[in-house]
């Protein structure tokens, strides 16, 4: 997965890209969330006429977490297409960055804000029972899985304590959701996210240009994994998830 974070000055070109050369490029749609059927329209469009194996949404729409039930056609459409969405960082909402993060702006972004407004986002997804109800959908989260495989068991221990659903939080994160390497190349936190998930989960990606191409590269070949784990990250999954 190519992941790059700029801006959409690019988006032209990309599609050209994919269109000219589709056995090597795919793309992901960018759908305008704010009107949540015009964006399960555009999700169709991109599919049907490009061949586009999912979309990306990036944070809040106007302050509002993507679990709300009016977002949901998004979810719906995602599922009969059967491509995945994935939810990836955008800046925090203006009330927590001031309350949090205004005395360490360094905090805001990639080095905590970014993870746990996505990580929220996730778990409120499991929460708000999307899943029930869209039993096939599939979700994509970048860096490691923004430190949810890590609090798996913390997450799955208290929320099925203190709120009923229909299946343990461990079993929807671990049915719903597949991860990226992205911008977080620790091998500690890959080897915990497949204990955790397990290595069918675990896809690799770069986040450039925030990370360089060489060293995401360097990280899965010097991860301690088998040959076939390695092949499954390097490619095999993203393959059989994104249909390639």
């Amino acid at each position: 997965i190519y992941q790059c974070d700029w801006s959409s000055d690019v988006c032209s070109s990309d599609l050209e890209a994919v269109l000219t050369h589709p056995t090597r490029f795919a793309g992901f749609a960018m759908l305008p969330t704010p009107d949540p059927k015009a964006a399960a329209e555009e999700l169709e469009r991109t599919v049907t006429q490009y061949g586009f194996k999912g979309a990306m949404i990036h944070g809040l729409t106007h302050g509002a977490f993507c679990d709300e039930k009016r977002f949901w056609p998004i979810f719906e459409r995602a599922q009969a297409l059967d491509v995945p969405i994935y939810i990836h960082p955008a800046i925090p909402h203006k009330a927590v960055i001031e309350a949090y993060y205004k005395d360490y702006p360094a905090l805001i972004r990639g080095a905590w804000g970014f993870t746990v407004e996505t990580a929220t986002q996730g778990i409120r997804l499991i929460m708000s029972g999307v899943f029930d109800a869209y039993p096939r959908l599939k979700i994509i989260m970048g860096h490691l899985g923004e430190s949810l495989p890590f609090n798996l068991w913390r997450c799955d221990k208290i929320i099925n304590r203190d709120v009923p659903m229909a299946r343990p939080f461990r079993d929807y994160f671990c049915d719903h959701f597949w991860i990226t390497t992205s911008g977080n190349f620790s091998h500690p936190a890959l080897l915990c996210s497949v204990m955790e998930m397990g290595v069918d989960r675990i896809m690799f990606s770069i986040d450039w240009p925030y990370s360089s191409n060489v060293e995401g590269r360097e990280f899965v070949d010097g991860a301690p994994l088998s040959k076939e784990d390695r092949l499954k990250i390097l490619g095999g999954n993203a393959a059989k998830l994104l249909k390639l």
